[in-house]
């Protein structure tokens, strides 16, 4: 805002922001409109902008295809919505989902992933402590919090991917070190673009299982279930956004991975890749992962979170 422009011209500035920050964002953008600033922005959540924005442009293979208002656009049925690929025009409420287990009991069956009094503190700032639950196999746990509570960096110490001495991570009950980790928990990081390393789609899912003939047959059952088989032979970097998503999900299926964990998958989606995924992760799941996902999509955790646990920020001193 430096320069004083009188145009501002935004991508999808809420794909990563939580609940409040993204309202707050909303009412930011009406100031700026406010005070006489043009506003051009693309999105796909849209229902912050509804008392922002003055015309909605739905563009579809590089051209608009129509042009609507607010009215029309609150105006629009579910199926004609999901038909054009938008997200609720209107503020979704958070579902009231329960609390995974927090710790195992002695009726319970040994839960696929615990986490055990996890911590991590950057430069003497606490950044969460005491942190406990489990994931059964079968559930779609939401780990939501505002920005800045640690999600990420949760996820890649459960993932392995950072180590902390005082955390505990147990699989099947069983405590591993962060090399085991990694051999047992596929993580799925928020940006894909650096996730992929083959030629093709049908490379990757098999980069990390022996190339025998019962893992090339699971291999083509799942990518025939995540819809990736006319994909098969595409470079990964060339997939839209829902489909890259897909396709690390189907490499941590096809690698066996028995906890799947992914940071912000719906970022960047239309409704229509965001439901291919909820599906995606409910035939996940339904195969028997355990499944972890950073979110703060109310929309997609109605459509497949069996669970939800919120981590709490610590408060900066």
């Amino acid at each position: 805002m430096a320069p004083h422009p009188t145009l501002l011209a935004m991508d999808e500035p809420s794909s990563n922001l939580d609940e409040s920050t993204g309202w707050a964002l909303g009412k930011t953008l009406a100031q700026l409109k406010a005070s006489g600033h043009t506003l051009v922005i693309a999105e796909h959540r849209i229902a912050y902008l509804m008392n922002v924005a003055d015309r909605f442009f739905y563009v579809r293979d590089g051209r608009i295809q129509a042009e609507l208002t607010r009215k029309q656009m609150l105006m629009l049925s579910d199926d004609e919505r999901r038909a054009m690929g938008l997200r609720a025009p209107r503020k979704i409420v958070r579902p009231e989902l329960p609390l995974p287990q927090l710790i195992p009991t002695n009726t319970h069956a040994t839960p696929t992933l615990e986490v055990r009094q996890a911590m991590m503190a950057f430069d003497h700032h606490q950044i969460f402590s005491d942190v406990s639950f489990t994931v059964d196999q079968g559930q779609i746990v939401a780990l939501t919090g505002i920005n800045g509570a640690g999600k990420t960096t949760l996820a890649r110490i459960i993932a392995g991917l950072l180590k902390s001495k005082s955390s505990q991570i147990l699989i099947n009950g069983k405590r591993l070190s962060a090399r085991q980790l990694r051999h047992n928990v596929w993580f799925s990081p928020n940006d894909t673009r650096t996730e992929f390393f083959t030629t093709s789609v049908a490379e990757e899912v098999m980069l990390l299982v022996s190339p025998n003939e019962t893992n090339k047959e699971f291999a083509r059952r799942v990518l025939h279930e995540l819809g990736l088989w006319e994909l098969k032979d595409h470079y990964p970097a060339t997939l839209s956004g829902g489909q890259k998503q897909r396709l690390s999900i189907a490499c941590g299926l096809v690698a066996r991975r028995q906890v799947l964990v992914l940071d912000e998958p719906t970022s960047g989606l239309d409704s229509y890749n965001m439901t291919r995924l909820a599906e995606t992760l409910s035939y996940a799941a339904h195969k028997g992962q355990a499944v972890l996902v950073i979110t703060h999509d109310n929309e997609f955790i109605s459509s497949c979170c069996t669970h939800n646990y919120e981590l709490a920020s610590k408060p900066s001193h």
